[in-house]
């Protein structure tokens, strides 16, 4: 496996962050584990101890499946949560997970990356995806109380027609002085 900055290089580890690929040129070593260079930057700029929230991250995870793994900076794993969140059993774990990988952040076991714009896209998509199907629930629920209301009319017609025979035909009977059948 070659180092992919230096494709001439063999690679001596992976970035534990990005999964890349590096060689010795452009690896950096913290707690035993390896980054390359453009993940540790960011782990120090971004991956301070004290400035991510596990709170934070459990609570939004709870309020909309996979949020949490979003503010987290994995939205692949949020994206997958918020698909298969119908399940149940992924919602739960998608807490528990944003809560423990938030922590992991915090301390510093994880490199965050700032992906605000993924974030924003994220929210804009869930937020599209809700009003879409509240939209279809309206549509339903006034496509149902349309319905309703063509088998009112229908009934309400038919019995007016059954009224309208049995008058129809009271007069008749009483003149040959026959007997009314009403059914």
């Amino acid at each position: 496996m070659k180092c992919v900055n230096h494709l001439e290089q063999d690679a001596v580890a992976v970035c534990n962050s990005c999964g890349k690929s590096i060689c010795s040129d452009c690896s950096a070593q913290e707690n035993n584990e390896y980054y390359c260079k453009d993940c540790i930057v960011s782990k120090k700029a971004f991956g301070s101890k004290h400035d991510h929230s596990p709170g934070l991250a459990l609570f939004l995870s709870f309020m909309v499946p996979g949020l949490g793994q979003c503010y987290n900076g994995q939205f692949g794993k949020g994206i997958l949560i918020l698909l298969t969140s119908w399940l149940f059993i992924p919602w739960i774990i998608g807490i528990v997970d944003a809560y423990a990988q938030a922590k992991k952040i915090r301390e510093g076991g994880i490199a965050l990356k700032s992906r605000t714009g993924c974030m924003i896209a994220f929210v804009a998509g869930t937020l599209a995806m809700s009003l879409i199907i509240l939209l279809m629930a309206v549509a339903a629920i006034i496509f149902g109380v349309m319905l309703s209301t063509k088998e009112q009319k229908k009934n309400n017609a038919a019995k007016a027609s059954v009224v309208k025979q049995e008058q129809v035909v009271a007069p008749a009977a009483l003149q040959t002085n026959q007997p009314v059948e009403v059914k």
